[in-house]
């Protein structure tokens, strides 16, 4: 809260009469951006904890095929790749102080946005297609030469296939479309801070 009230006393100094308004704006601003980290930060923890289920099932289980190691070692490497990509969303995000001059976290903000947009739709079409390459030389040894009838098979096939589906056309689009009305709230509210300093 130290960093508004300076905002207001830079003002006071420039002559202009203080804006009532001022404060809620940046602490709006600055909770949607602690929103943004925290969601960012709980899924890079989730998708960390991915690994050592991973190593687990590849020590746990003997694979008669390298076609299932491969796909497990595709999933990890697909994973970090991903938790590479939204750490430094996090990172980035982290290092934002609202003290800074409002045309300059405008021009932040809206990097970050350009790069979020980058990520939720071309990243995360070729996470999902390399994810499901891997899945698949997963599946190869699991399902199809496991001894178990057609039926099963094809049933663990339709929930896995129907699971992706809901997944990434439903449950991934929702959370990236909150995200983003968060960043655009954010930026909205730096650009209303800017009118303001500027009329």
């Amino acid at each position: 809260m130290n960093h508004f009230n300076e905002i207001e006393a830079l003002w006071k100094k420039s002559g202009a009469s203080p804006l009532p308004g001022i404060t809620e704006i940046m602490s709006k601003a600055e909770k949607n951006k602690k929103q943004v980290s925290r969601k960012i930060r709980i899924q890079i923890l989730c998708m960390l904890l991915v690994i050592p289920a991973l190593v687990y099932v590849a020590f746990s289980f003997r694979f008669q095929y390298g076609s299932s190691y491969a796909g497990m070692i595709l999933m990890a490497l697909c994973v970090l790749v991903f938790t590479r990509f939204r750490l430094q969303q996090y990172l980035f995000l982290k290092q934002i102080d609202f003290s800074d001059d409002p045309h300059e976290l405008l021009k932040t903000f809206k990097k970050f946005y350009a790069r979020q947009q980058w990520l939720h739709t071309v990243g995360s079409f070729w996470y999902v297609l390399i994810l499901n390459i891997a899945f698949a030389l997963y599946f190869y040894e699991v399902v199809y030469l496991a001894p178990s009838t057609t039926q099963v098979k094809i049933a663990i096939l339709v929930v896995y296939i129907a699971w992706m589906l809901v997944a990434t056309l439903w449950i991934q689009k929702r959370a990236h479309k909150k995200e983003h009305r968060k960043t655009e709230l954010i930026i909205e509210q730096l650009q209303q801070l800017q009118q303001s300093l500027d009329a």
